[in-house]
C-alpha cells in the first residue's frame, strides 16, 4: 500500500490539511461509510512514521476486524478515501477564490429560476472583484464573465439596455491578449532549449494592438516578458523593456498573485543572466537585487524554502563579479530556508566554492572534505574542485588518489546525463596533464589538440594552461 496513489496523495497534505480533512471525512454531507472514516483514522495515525504498518493486508484488518481479506473491498475502500481526498482539496481551493464562488452561485440561483437573488450576487460579485487590488489577466477575465452573466439575465428578460457590452469585450480581450503573450514567451523560452517549433496563430495579430492596451498590468507585464525573450540581446533597446518590467515587479506588485510575481521575477533575473553571458557585468547587480528583493519578500521562496539550485546560482553569480560580501551575507542567512536533509551538503558546498573563489584554497578544502551527498551534482562538482585545489596546493599524491576515486564513482554511477562524460574528460585529461612532462612536445600538443576536441569537458580552458607545449 505504500506505493498506491492514496498514500502518495496523502503524503502530500500539509498538518493543517490533515487536521481540516478529519473532519471533513466525518461530515454525513460529504460521507457517510464509516469504513472510510476508518481507513483515514488509520493513516492518520501511521502513514508518516510507521509505513511498515501500511501492508494492505494489516489495514484491512484494522478497519475490518473479524474478516478475511478481499482485494475488490480494499480497493473499493482505497478509492473511495482517495475521490473524498480530492473533492476536500477542490473544495479547499474554491473557497480561496471569493469570485468564482458568486459565479457559481449565481449559475445555482439562475438554474432555480431566483432571479432576485441572482442579482444581488451579480452586484456583489462586481463589487468584490473591484475591492481586489489585482489587476491581472484573471480579474479581466471574472470581470467579463460577471459582464456576460448580466447581459445573458437581461437579455432573457427582453430589457434593451447597452448592458456595458463594449466594456465586456475589452476585458475579454485584454484577458486573451495577456494569455497569449503568457504562451507565446513560454513557447519561446522552451524552444531554446527543446529546439521545438511551435505555431502561435494570433501572435502576429496581438503585436499589432493599440499602445492604449499596455496601460493595463495584465497585458503590459507580460508583453514586456515577451519581447525580453525573444529580443536581440546586443540591442540597447531591450533594457528600456527590461527596466519597464523591473519598475513593474518592484513598485506595482499588488496588482499580480504570487505566481504571477513569481513568473515576472523570473523573466527580468534570465534576462540579466543572459546579458552577462554577453560580457555586460552589470546585469549581475541587477540579478542579485532582484533576487535579494524577492526573497526578502518571499515571492521566490516556496513554501518557507529556497532551492538548491537558486542557492547556487546567487551564489555563483555574486562570485562571478568578485561581491565577496553580498555572497557570505546571502549564504550564511539563507542556509536556514535551505531543504532537509541536504542543506549542511549544499551550505557547505556553496562555502567551499566561495573559499576557493575568493583565493583561500585550504580553507576550501577543508570544508570540501566534510561533503557527504547523493546528490549528484553536488558530488561530481566537489569533486572537480577538490582536484584543482589539490593541483593549486601541489599535493600531487593525493590528486593521483583523488583522481583515481572519482573515476571509480563515475563507473559506479551509470545514470549521470550529459555531467558524467564532462567529468569524466575532466579526470582522464587531468591525469594526462600530471604525466605531460615525460611527453614530447608533440605529444603535448596532441593532449592540447584532444581537450579542446573534446564533446563536453568540465575546466577545458584551465586544463589547457597547464600543459606547456
Amino acid at each position: 500500500m505504500n506505493s498506491s496513489s492514496l498514500i502518495e496523495l496523502y503524503k502530500f497534505l500539509t498538518p493543517a490539511d490533515k487536521k481540516s480533512l478529519k473532519k471533513f471525512v466525518r461530515s454525513p454531507f460529504y460521507n457517510q461509510r464509516e469504513d472510510v472514516i476508518a481507513l483515514f483514522d488509520y493513516l492518520e495515525k501511521y502513514a508518516d512514521t510507521e509505513p511498515l504498518k501500511l501492508a494492505k493486508e494489516k489495514v484491512f484488518e484494522a478497519v475490518y476486524p473479524n474478516q478475511l481479506y478481499n482485494v475488490d473491498a480494499m480497493y473499493f475502500i482505497m478509492s473511495a478515501l482517495t475521490q473524498l481526498i480530492n473533492k476536500f482539496l477542490t473544495i479547499t481551493e474554491m473557497e480561496s477564490k471569493e469570485t468564482e464562488k458568486k459565479l457559481l452561485l449565481i449559475e445555482a440561483l439562475k438554474k432555480r429560476g431566483a432571479e432576485k437573488f441572482t442579482e444581488k450576487t451579480l452586484t456583489e460579485a462586481n463589487q468584490q472583484l473591484d475591492k481586489q487590488k489585482l489587476r491581472n489577466a484573471e480579474y479581466h477575465y471574472l470581470k467579463y464573465k460577471i459582464r456576460y452573466t448580466e447581459f445573458e439575465l437581461n437579455h432573457w428578460k427582453k430589457r434593451n439596455d447597452d448592458f456595458e457590452i463594449q466594456e465586456m469585450v475589452d476585458d475579454f480581450h485584454l484577458y486573451a491578449i495577456s494569455e497569449i503573450f503568457k504562451l507565446s514567451y513560454t513557447a519561446y523560452s522552451h524552444k531554446s532549449i527543446s529546439k521545438k517549433e511551435y505555431i502561435l496563430p494570433l501572435l502576429d495579430s496581438v503585436l499589432l494592438i493599440d499602445n492604449n492596451y499596455l496601460i493595463q498590468p495584465s497585458v503590459a507585464s507580460r508583453f514586456f516578458s515577451y519581447k525580453l525573450s525573444v529580443g536581440d540581446l546586443q540591442n540597447k533597446s531591450d533594457v528600456g523593456i527590461f527596466e519597464n518590467l523591473k519598475n513593474m515587479v518592484l513598485n506595482q506588485p499588488d496588482y499580480f498573485d504570487r505566481n504571477e510575481l513569481q513568473d515576472l521575477y523570473r523573466n527580468c533575473i534570465n534576462y540579466c543572466v543572459r546579458k552577462q553571458n554577453y560580457g555586460e557585468l552589470s546585469f549581475v547587480k541587477e540579478a542579485l537585487d532582484l533576487y535579494e528583493d524577492g526573497l526578502s519578500k518571499k515571492i521566490l521562496l516556496e513554501d518557507e524554502t529556497i532551492s538548491a539550485l537558486t542557492y547556487r546560482n546567487i551564489n555563483m553569480l555574486a562570485l562571478k563579479i568578485n561581491d565577496f560580501d553580498f555572497a557570505e551575507k546571502f549564504l550564511l542567512k539563507y542556509k536556514q530556508f535551505l531543504p532537509e536533509p541536504e542543506r549542511d551538503n549544499v551550505f557547505q558546498y556553496a562555502m567551499g566554492v566561495f573559499y576557493f573563489r575568493k583565493g583561500l584554497p585550504e580553507k576550501a578544502l577543508n570544508i570540501l572534505m566534510r561533503i557527504n551527498t547523493r546528490d549528484t551534482f553536488i558530488s561530481l562538482d566537489t569533486r572537480r574542485l577538490l582536484a584543482r585545489i589539490f593541483y593549486e596546493l601541489n599535493q600531487i599524491k593525493s590528486l593521483q588518489s583523488h583522481i583515481e576515486t572519482s573515476k571509480v564513482y563515475l563507473h559506479r554511477h551509470k545514470d549521470m546525463g550529459y555531467g558524467k562524460e564532462a567529468y569524466t574528460n575532466f579526470f582522464k585529461f587531468l591525469e594526462a596533464v600530471l604525466n605531460s612532462d615525460i611527453k614530447t612536445k608533440a605529444e603535448r600538443a596532441k593532449i592540447v589538440e584532444n581537450i579542446k576536441a573534446a564533446k563536453l569537458c568540465a575546466e577545458r580552458d584551465w586544463l589547457v594552461t597547464l600543459i606547456k607545449v
